[in-house]
């Protein structure tokens, strides 16, 4: 499980949405499990350039990692691989070997996700198998699996920006037994071929056990 944290505000932050957009196609092409998340934070907002995909709850969970990974730092761009290592998000070598890690171990937990509409609503079931961790929460992210954007002002002025899985709606809810229902709202104009991704993540350690994505109908 990839999670970036950027922004279109930040100078350092294009070469990490490369890579990851780089990472998230190569490894679907080699039939590997990666879920790649782009989460834009929206405390770069008032430096000159108003991210389109901005949202406080980026943020947010951005803190939410700085709470409780080592180092306690926040900062673009930021990747974090499976909710317990973090590094700068460009650092192409230590995300390869943090992938390869990760695919190395078997997983003891698995996750199935499906999603229907109804009206502006979505609604996502999750079934969780195999060993359901005692303490955890489920993750949904509808993410929009190509976004760009042309910077008029700031550190990226006169840049096209192209992003990769582009998290536009979020929610957490604790894993209460093996079946949960989460709603969501539908996001406004949002691009054929959306992608929701669901992920299991322990608490208090944050580790991320169990992942799954499914295409949304459009």
């Amino acid at each position: 499980m990839l999670e970036l944290f950027t922004s279109e505000g930040c100078s350092s932050c294009p070469p990490a949405d490369a890579l990851l957009a780089k990472l998230t196609r190569e490894t679907a092409q080699a039939g590997q499990h990666v879920y790649a998340l782009s989460f834009h934070v929206d405390y770069w907002d008032d430096l000159g350039w108003r991210d389109p995909f901005s949202s406080s709850l980026a943020s947010s969970r951005q803190r939410l990692y700085a709470a409780g990974l080592p180092g306690g730092a926040v900062y673009t761009p930021q990747l974090v691989v499976n909710g317990h290592e973090s590094f700068v998000g460009s650092n192409e070598t230590r995300a390869r070997r943090s992938i390869r890690a990760a695919l190395a171990r078997s997983p003891v937990t698995n996750l199935r996700i499906s999603a229907s509409a109804h009206g502006a609503q979505l609604t996502i079931r999750c079934e969780v198998t195999g060993s359901v961790p005692a303490r955890a929460v489920i993750n949904v992210a509808v993410v929009q699996v190509t976004a760009r954007s042309l910077v008029q002002r700031g550190e990226n002025a006169g840049r096209e920006l192209i992003h990769a899985n582009v998290v536009r709606e979020f929610r957490s809810i604790p894993l209460a037994g093996p079946r949960a229902a989460i709603q969501l709202d539908s996001p406004k104009e949002l691009a054929p071929g959306a992608h929701l991704i669901g992920y299991v993540q322990v608490q208090p350690s944050l580790e991320v056990v169990a992942a799954a994505s499914q295409q949304l109908s459009q």
